[in-house]
């Protein structure tokens, strides 16, 4: 079997790896199995009516670190954080 290491600067170039080789983005390649999954499924969000869903978001230390962080990254505001004793599990 040969085996060749490939740099990240290789990857953009056209081609440079072979034509047996073929590159997976598995982040992509996840997401798009979860979108198949909720379409089967018919949970699917198709933006063909109004929906407001509500989060939890449960945490087992850091919560409000956690908080503080998620209202940066969020497009809504996390007013609450859940703490989770992960030791009763």
């Amino acid at each position: 079997m040969d085996v060749r290491i490939i740099r990240f600067s290789d990857l953009r170039s056209e081609n440079t790896w072979g034509d047996k080789i073929q590159i997976v983005n598995p982040a992509y390649e996840t997401a798009m199995d979860l979108k198949r999954l909720l379409e089967e499924e018919e949970m699917a969000n198709d933006e063909t009516t109004e929906h407001h869903s509500e989060y939890s978001f449960y945490v087992s230390d850091a919560a409000e670190k956690f908080r503080k962080f998620a209202n940066t990254v969020m497009p809504f505001d996390v007013p609450t954080t859940n703490v989770v004793n992960i030791e009763e599990y």
